[in-house]
């Protein structure tokens, strides 16, 4: 048996080191009498309850010292403990009297007679505040972790640009956003890297400067191997079917905790438009010097800081070399002539107006004068970046006026003896005024001669396209049939091949001829108006996958044939102008014919334009397509009206028709509406 009197001095010693574990723990300890009611709380449980000392202590006192919202919780799970005889186990809040919520979690047991009646609870409570914190943190920044990365597949999967991802240094395995999957025509998940095994590489090929790219001189495969971004990159992505699209942007290596590459990242924007836009510029860029060529009109654009950006046809001793970059006040020779001008110039920046004047500067030691236009250049978004600028020189017509001026001067002094030199005279002026008034319409004229030159241009592109390209096709297509029946029997394992080459012909063939027929519809020579409407919509329905809605009678009759071409360019344009920037799914088109004019009515359910730019719009301050349109109208006394909200934009055009002269067999009838 153990010493008693060992044990009374053993038995103070141990319950202080349990005092002292459990003040360093943070953990107290308690005990309810269930018979009495009596609940004995440790100095440490009183303290994480808010409990002051020698407070008597009973289990409503406890409830009370819980948050509002655990009272009902804990006690359910108290009464649950009793009844089942199972563990007690509850995480709560405590509010202290300052205020402050701790949380605590406190843990027990019940103890039963030999009735198995519950006749006690013992347990501990520890603080926990801190770990719930901890975790409610560690809950937060999960939550925000995972939503930036669903927001970031959303913002790539929305974003109009392709963006490819390698996550191994080799690349060899490539993903990328929906943009990506949908230009490159490749299953959405599949694998895009050309670096892959060859079984797994995509069927495209990418050129760069006309040489196709292996795999690891590609923008993305760089960035990895370089560790280094690789910037300002232009590829071209061949396809199968003898299609391409062209792409520009950069690509930037990826690193993990330790530095090291672990793939890399590209973004690429689609520039195939532009590429498409810059050679249509190109080349209408050389019609329009060829058509201003020998002509008194120059043409020139300004920025800003009204620094000559580009000039085409200067007069005076500046060529465009010299001109480039510098300010009128560095090129005129009168520096008064110079305030004018660029005050003239800020103006119209300052405004968004254009100007149209005549102006009269020093050139050459020699006063001369100029019909201006100035207009404000605006960029995509339609804020104004520069000037474009056109002048006529209207000095020959000026000095006529001013001789007219003195000859009339001379003339009255002398009326009464020199009557016949003043008949003669007066004829002359008359033909010099004439020729005045001439010069005057000197601009609209070219206008017209402009686009008559352009149809006609288009319609011998067409020709030329439609009879000698389209004749070798055939051509080559009978040559191609001869063949084929000659490797049918000589060498039958080359007829696929053989077949293929012959669906190839087919198809350019079909192209050149919808590409002539777009350029100069031989229906509207040949049938009219009506059925060259219909050729074009059922096209444009199929290229662009336009809801087009189409009124137009079949008895509509023929128009003169400029008037019929002014009227299919109207549609054409208009119809463009919808798949490309209303952003609009339908379309409606009707043309109505009545007894002395014809009305045109396009509609779509697009985006609409901005107030100011449908202003710019009717001021004819318009992009080359609206203008085109409107200077075709004009030729025939027609008249343009654009209205656009958020619902739409609706194009109203309206052309008189020539009425016939009686007697006169070859004139078209206009028929009653």
């Amino acid at each position: 048996m153990s010493d008693p009197k060992h044990t009374e001095e053993v038995l103070p010693s141990s319950h202080h080191r349990l005092s002292l574990s459990l003040q360093s723990a943070r953990l107290g300890i308690w005990d309810w009498n269930l018979e009495t009611g009596e609940l004995v709380w440790s100095r440490e449980c009183r303290e994480m309850f808010g409990v002051v000392p020698d407070t008597p202590l009973s289990y409503e006192t406890w409830l009370a010292t819980l948050h509002p919202e655990d009272r009902e919780p804990v006690d359910r799970i108290v009464q649950t403990a009793l009844e089942s005889g199972n563990e007690y186990s509850a995480d709560m809040r405590v509010v202290l009297p300052d205020g402050v919520v701790r949380w605590i979690a406190s843990r027990g047991r019940v103890y039963y007679d030999q009735q198995r009646r519950p006749i006690r609870m013992s347990g501990a409570a520890m603080d926990i505040t801190q770990f719930k914190e901890t975790e409610a943190e560690l809950q937060r920044t999960r939550a925000e972790a995972r939503a930036q990365a669903d927001d970031l597949a959303i913002i790539l999967d929305a974003a109009p640009v392709v963006t490819l991802i390698a996550q191994d240094p080799a690349c060899r395995t490539m993903t990328g956003n929906r943009a990506a999957y949908e230009l490159l025509r490749l299953p959405y998940g599949s694998n895009i890297s050309h670096s892959a095994a060859n079984s797994a590489q995509p069927k495209h090929s990418v050129f760069q400067n006309g040489q196709e790219l292996r795999a690891e001189e590609m923008p993305v495969q760089l960035a990895a191997k370089a560790g280094a971004a690789v910037s300002g990159e232009e590829v071209e992505i061949r396809f199968e079917d003898g299609s391409s699209v062209y792409l520009f942007g950069n690509a930037v290596p990826l690193f993990d905790e330790a530095g090291k590459v672990r793939g890399a990242v590209g973004a690429f924007l689609d520039i195939t438009d532009y590429k498409v836009i810059e050679e249509r510029l190109r080349m209408a860029t050389e019609r329009f010097q060829v058509a201003l060529r020998d002509t008194p009109i120059t043409v020139f654009s300004q920025d800003l800081d009204l620094r000559y950006k580009w000039a085409y046809n200067p007069v005076g001793r500046y060529d465009i070399t010299q001109l480039i970059g510098k300010r009128d006040r560095e090129l005129l020779e009168n520096a008064e002539d110079a305030a004018m001008v660029e005050e003239l110039k800020r103006e119209v920046l300052r405004t968004g107006t254009g100007y149209r004047g005549e102006l009269a500067i020093m050139v050459n030691g020699e006063r001369r004068y100029y019909h201006v236009n100035i207009d404000p250049q605006r960029n995509y978004l339609g804020q104004i970046v520069g000037l474009t600028c056109a002048s006529f020189d209207l000095t020959d017509r000026k000095l006529g006026e001013q001789a007219l001026r003195e000859s009339e001067v001379r003339y009255r002094e002398l009326a009464e003896n020199r009557d016949r030199e003043i008949q003669a005279r007066t004829r002359e002026l008359e033909d010099r005024t004439r020729q005045a008034m001439l010069a005057s319409e000197g601009l609209k004229d070219l206008s017209g001669r402009l686009l008559r030159i352009q149809d006609e241009e288009r319609r011998r592109i067409a020709r030329e396209l439609h009879d000698s390209a389209g004749q070798m096709l055939t051509a080559l297509d009978l040559e191609l049939e001869n063949l084929a029946e000659e490797i049918r029997r000589s060498a039958p394992h080359l007829t696929m091949k053989m077949q293929g080459a012959q669906s190839l012909v087919q198809q350019l063939y079909g192209e050149i001829r919808t590409t002539s027929h777009l350029l100069h519809p031989p229906l509207l020579d040949e049938a009219g108006l009506f059925s060259a409407v219909q050729w074009y919509v059922q096209g444009m329905r199929e290229r662009s996958g336009l809801e087009i809605d189409l009124q137009i009678e079949e008895d509509f009759g023929r128009l003169p044939r400029d008037m019929e071409l002014a009227l299919f360019r109207l549609v054409q344009e208009t119809l463009t102008n919808i798949y490309r920037h209303s952003g609009s799914d339908t379309a409606s088109i009707r043309i109505l014919r009545g007894r002395d004019r014809v009305v045109v009515e396009v509609r779509d359910a697009g985006r609409g334009m901005s107030a100011e730019k449908v202003v710019s719009i009717q001021s004819g301050g318009s992009g080359v397509g609206i203008r085109g349109i409107r200077e075709r109208l004009r030729q025939f006394h027609g008249d343009l009206q654009i209205e656009s909200s958020d619902r739409g934009t609706s194009v109203f055009a309206t052309i008189p028709i020539p009425q016939p002269v009686m007697g006169d067999e070859n004139t078209v009838q206009a028929r009653v509406g």
